[in-house]
């Protein structure tokens, strides 16, 4: 099943409405457009929902992953950080890894205004991820947190390409990191063992991602995974994936 609404597209349409109002107050912030231009135009972070649309303390997410990568920070010296919204997880990748060339991308113009000004340590870029662009760099970390397409379609040729596309700037021994909040259908969840057949030459792992304040609290992945397993048990919500993609 496809949801075209998520295709760079029916985005940029998306975007062009949002960017017609220049007060804030005329703006829905359910959509990750509107929200984000209700912030650059001045609005409280709170009001315009912004906590809806990007993780705005990622920092635990952020050590999570890397503690299962089994590589001293100072060894990565280039990350890309791929539909990154207004640069809150960039900006936790550039704390960690404080050697590295920390490059973020989003399709929106008002996110990539508002984090080159807030997070100058990250270089950003407006632009759409496509496959058939060209690459933007070779990278040790590709970061996709709730990126489309990898949520929003059940299509395995979409999901396949995207990552195709991905995969071809790491650099040997780089990793390809993709978070998602939940594991619904139309997901890469829905297709991932498609995928990893088609690409033998690649290590798929998958798994459970903490909340923040359990992994602060734990500090130990697997006690945090576990007690964060309980809590979302008994809310009846679904956890956290990541998928970790690293070459063989």
């Amino acid at each position: 099943m496809r949801n075209d609404k998520w295709t760079p597209e029916n985005l940029s349409k998306t975007q062009e409405k949002a960017l017609e109002s220049n007060d804030f107050c005329e703006l829905e912030s359910y959509g990750d457009f509107g929200s984000y231009r209700r912030v650059l135009l001045g609005d409280d972070l709170k009001d315009s929902l912004l906590g809806l649309h990007n993780s705005l303390k990622p920092g635990p997410k952020v050590n999570f992953y890397h503690g299962l990568l089994n590589r001293r920070a100072d060894q990565i010296s280039n990350i890309l950080d791929v539909g990154c919204g207004m640069g809150y997880t960039a900006k936790e990748l550039a704390r960690l890894y404080k050697n590295a060339n920390v490059v973020a991308v989003d399709i929106s113009s008002d996110a990539i205004k508002y984090g080159t000004k807030k997070f100058p340590e990250v270089n950003f870029l407006c632009q759409k991820i496509e496959p058939q662009n060209r690459a933007i760099g070779q990278f040790d970390i590709i970061f996709a947190s709730e990126f489309y397409p990898f949520t929003r379609t059940s299509d395995s040729n979409i999901h396949l390409s995207y990552i195709k596309y991905l995969l071809s700037q790491l650099n040997p021994d780089g990793h390809l990191l993709i978070h998602l909040l939940w594991g619904q259908k139309e997901s890469i969840f829905s297709t991932i063992s498609s995928i990893e057949k088609e690409l033998p030459e690649f290590k798929f792992s998958i798994h459970t991602v903490p909340n923040g304040k359990l992994h602060r609290i734990f500090r130990i992945p697997f006690l945090s995974v576990v007690f964060d397993s309980l809590v979302r048990l008994l809310l009846r919500r679904a956890p956290e994936k990541g998928i970790v993609i690293s070459r063989n």
